[in-house]
């Protein structure tokens, strides 16, 4: 992202609104992102490169 690394972007989103559901996606290492996220409502990752039908599933555990 052009202005914003993905930690500042998750904060703003949850500024604008508390109880948004955010999966972060990310070509490092998943425990190396999520530690950053713990305890602060991240929920999900998917690492990258994945397939859209991945990604699919991701977001359907999301809804739930």
């Amino acid at each position: 992202m052009p202005y914003m690394d993905g930690e500042q972007y998750f904060r703003e989103l949850r500024q604008l609104d508390p109880n948004v559901k955010v999966n972060m996606s990310s070509g490092y290492n998943e425990q190396e992102v999520t530690q950053k996220f713990v305890g602060k409502g991240l929920a999900s990752f998917i690492q990258k490169p994945y397939q859209l039908s991945k990604l699919k599933d991701v977001l359907k555990k999301i809804e739930q």
